[in-house]
């Protein structure tokens, strides 16, 4: 407890990459499969069926769930963009380097650009 850790897991994806994308890469039958393999499925099943829980105490889980995804969505909807500066703040560690900031990039892009042009003349 509080160390480092790392969990990988692999998933099927029921759903394209969004909600327009009917993912027609594959077929019913490998979907179908998919769904079978579902481990939240089957986890569901398995506490039914040793009742370890009931269909109403799942039901509730479901639902906090759900409140839970929409207070986040609506939280994310409402809230304003971070300041530019402040948007990588907690993201690198200590002691490297943030990124550049976007000003010296596109000058540091156009000087290589116009290198290249002058000796290609």
């Amino acid at each position: 407890m509080g160390r480092p850790g790392f969990m990988s897991v692999s998933c099927y994806r029921f759903f394209g990459h969004g909600r327009m994308d009917k993912s027609p890469h594959r077929s019913a039958e490998e979907e179908q499969l998919g769904r079978q393999r579902d481990p939240l499925a089957i986890a569901r099943t398995r506490l039914l069926k040793r009742s370890l829980a009931t269909s109403q105490q799942l039901k509730s889980i479901d639902d906090s769930i759900m409140q839970a995804k929409k207070a986040s969505i609506a939280f994310t909807a409402d809230a304003s963009a971070p300041n530019f500066a402040a948007m990588f703040h907690d993201v690198y560690a200590d002691g490297q380097p943030g990124p550049e900031p976007l000003n010296q990039r596109l000058s540091r892009v156009l000087v290589r650009i116009r290198d290249r042009q002058s000796c290609q003349r």
